[in-house]
């Protein structure tokens, strides 16, 4: 029996992959668990058609990524943190504020695509005024793209 695998099967086959299997294995086990389908023809002419959506889409994306992180990279992204009368500062900028700011700048400039989590990057919090440099990974996989963003930390008035 062909079936068209869900997910990977150690000595079976990987995911998305149509194989020919015992007739008791499919039903009692793959179909069951939904591990497979059935191999029929429109099931594998829909798993096809969905695969050139996805690839067409990836391609698209590739392509606004690059547009997007071209304009990152030429932008600064302010913050304001309160500070006492001597210039120490009280509360800090945090992953989550800079991502969020990212994303609305990326959402104001037509990148619609993008998510949160598709903004990736590691730094701990920022405490110190000025002007600093981060880099910072936009996309996931091949799609992806680093650069670097400047952030500037002002006292707030």
């Amino acid at each position: 029996m062909k079936v068209l695998l869900l997910q990977e099967i150690p000595k079976v086959g990987h995911k998305d992959e149509v194989v020919e299997v015992s007739e008791g294995f499919a039903k009692n086990f793959l179909i069951r668990t939904k591990k497979a389908v059935i191999a029929t023809p429109q099931i594998i002419t829909e798993f096809k058609q969905k695969k050139e959506k996805e690839s067409r889409l990836g391609e698209e994306k590739t392509k606004e990524i690059g547009v997007l992180a071209k304009k990152l990279s030429e932008q600064t992204f302010r913050f304001q943190v309160k500070t006492g009368k001597n210039g120490e500062v009280f509360s800090s900028v945090h992953d989550s504020d800079i991502r969020e700011k990212i994303l609305d700048f990326v959402k104001n400039n037509g990148g619609a695509a993008l998510t949160i989590d598709d903004i990736q990057f590691s730094s701990k919090p920022v405490k110190e005024l000025g002007m600093k440099n981060i880099k910072v990974r936009i996309g996931k996989g091949e799609n992806s793209k680093q650069i670097s963003i400047n952030i500037i930390i002002e006292e707030k008035k």
